[in-house]
Formats: structure tokens, sequence, C-alpha cells
């Protein structure tokens, strides 16, 4: 079995990310829109911030972040990640229906 490290986890999703994005545009010629493809990003990188930082908190006691941003980035790290995964589907899904659109006309 093999044991990521949760900032790890997040470069590999963000790699996948990256991979799946290149992969649509070059075989399945799909093209998202740039400001939900930056979105994507935008929350893929606060995630990876949270999971970076995830073992500063302190497990069970108060967190020995100072920094309350670092603080919430941690603690919502794994449901930003969720976020990014469901964003990652939609931006496919609105680009398949972009380009069934304009198959139409």
């Amino acid at each position: 079995m093999i044991h990521l490290h949760p900032w790890e986890l997040g470069v590999f999703l963000c790699l996948f990310y990256a991979t799946l994005y290149y992969l649509g545009a070059r075989l399945l010629k799909l093209y998202v829109p740039i400001s939900l493809a930056s979105l994507h990003l935008v929350i893929t990188f606060f995630a990876v911030i949270g999971l970076r930082n995830l073992h500063y908190m302190g497990l069970g006691r108060e967190p020995i972040v100072i920094n309350p941003v670092v603080t919430i980035l941690a603690g919502n790290a794994f449901s930003l990640l969720m976020l990014s995964g469901v964003l990652l589907v939609a931006n496919v899904l609105l680009a398949s229906v972009l380009k069934w659109r304009q198959a139409a006309h």
C-alpha cells in the first residue's frame, strides 16, 4: 500500500487534474473557460496549502499555528479537495455541453 502525506496527496491531485485538463483538450477537444479553470486552480492551491499545514495543527489540542488563515485552510483542506473534484467534473461537463452546442449549430 502506498502511503502519502497530505501535501504529497495534494501535489499528486494537482498533477492529476492538470493531466486530465490536458488530455481533455488534446484528445477530446474540450475547452474549459479560463475563468473556471483558474477558479479550480485557486481552490486546489488553497487545499494544498491547507494539507501542507495540517501537521502544524494540534491533534486534540489547541492549534499551534498563529495565522488564522492557515488554521482555516488546514481545518478545511479535505473539504476544499472535495470541492475541487466536484469543480473538475463540472468543468468537464460544461466543456462537453459547449462542444455539443457548437456541433449542433
